[in-house]
């Protein structure tokens, strides 16, 4: 039995077991108000834990696909979207609803690569991030309650496959430069930054409160 462990670091001690996964646990994300956490395993079921009560609140067979999938919280949107395969080996992404996982809100592929998918959500410009392992590219999609839900923006294309990325704090963004975004991304024997702009406006000094107000579907199309 696999179990997601949660530590004391002023205690060095374990305050927290929550078990219930019968395959390898491959992400977790917290909601919100971090009263509930999404997993993924490797068993295609993310499930839905209260790590207080140590219950399984829901879950459901998230992907079909044998590789494995990866999951996000959107923030206070309240909704989860989960990166995986098909059958036919094919990546995917998925919306969910949590008050109804009988079926997802929308579910659409992405491409033919094999690496499994690692989605980076941003919640102040209701932008997800994919990339995995092995992946040269990030695409770039829009989440909101318009249908379809799920819109894609752009990429970042590379031919230089990446080891692992990582997603800097907000506090690293260049805003006289647009910049909505700061990645390091883990080449073979170096580090390169990457940057994601925004067209620039008349403006002098582009404000992320008009950028959010006008939403980054419209600012890029």
């Amino acid at each position: 039995m696999w179990s997601t462990r949660f530590w004391d670091l002023e205690k060095e001690s374990e305050a927290l077991k929550v078990e219930g996964h019968s395959d390898t646990i491959l992400n977790f994300s917290w909601n919100w108000d971090a009263s509930l956490f999404a997993s993924s395993s490797k068993d295609k079921e993310m499930r839905i834990i209260d790590p207080r009560s140590n219950k399984i609140v829901n879950k459901v067979v998230a992907h079909d696909g044998a590789k494995g999938f990866k999951t996000v919280w959107l923030g206070k949107l309240d909704k989860i979207v989960t990166v995986g395969f098909s059958k036919s080996s094919e990546r995917g992404i998925a919306l969910w609803d949590v008050r109804n996982l009988s079926t997802p809100m929308i579910q659409k592929a992405v491409d033919q690569q094999s690496g499994i998918i690692t989605p980076f959500y941003d919640p102040d410009t209701g932008v997800i991030y994919l990339c995995g392992k092995g992946d040269g590219n990030i695409k770039m999609f829009e989440i909101n309650d318009e249908a379809p839900y799920v819109h894609y923006l752009t990429e970042h294309s590379s031919n230089i496959p990446a080891n692992g990325t990582a997603q800097l704090p907000k506090q690293m963004c260049n805003v006289k430069d647009c910049e909505i975004a700061y990645w390091l991304k883990l080449c073979k024997d170096y580090v390169e930054p990457i940057h994601f702009t925004v067209p620039r406006t008349r403006m002098e000094l582009f404000q992320m409160t008009c950028f959010l107000q006008l939403g980054m579907y419209s600012v890029l199309h």
